[in-house]
């Protein structure tokens, strides 16, 4: 560590940057690892379309994101074979997006990796502080209004 600043003295917002930086990076590595090729962007919708297949428009919305910018990442997860079209059975003249069996490795790949990042950081600072930090970062999220995405296992995108 740099010796002319403590650790106390870190800006937060690069302390949060970096955070998400050591998350994206493990995650990353996990589905290399997994033998899935993907983009930081796609799990994002994977993290929407898990519960349910969407319309386009419901993933953008979902996501903060134009329809336009949707359409290309979902067009890049399906020539990859994370995402199909399906028809909506509701609407005929609408398409659903759905996860593949391989969208849906990814999930559970991420999932493992966020798990295993969880159990090293309890291993190393004890039960209390990894509790304490979740309930900080709950109460951030809340305060910006976004605690009801975080609670169904989602998040907007970073474009």
């Amino acid at each position: 560590m740099n010796t002319s600043s403590k650790p106390d003295d870190v800006d937060l917002a690069i302390l949060l940057t970096a955070a998400n930086r050591v998350l994206t990076d493990r995650l990353l590595d996990a589905m290399r690892e997994a033998g899935l090729a993907t983009r930081p962007r796609w799990g994002f919708v994977i993290r929407a379309l898990h519960g349910e297949p969407l319309p386009l428009a419901e993933v953008a919305a979902r996501l903060g994101v134009t329809k336009q910018a949707a359409q290309q990442t979902v067009d890049d997860m399906e020539a990859a074979g994370f995402v199909t079209r399906e028809p909506d059975p509701t609407d005929g003249r609408r398409k659903l997006l759905v996860l593949t069996a391989e969208g849906r490795r990814v999930r559970s790949t991420a999932l493992d990796a966020g798990a295993r990042l969880e159990a090293e950081l309890r291993s190393a600072v004890g039960d209390r502080a990894v509790d304490d930090l979740r309930h900080v970062l709950l109460t951030m999220v809340e305060q910006h209004g976004d605690l009801d995405d975080v609670l169904d296992g989602r998040s907007r995108a970073l474009w």
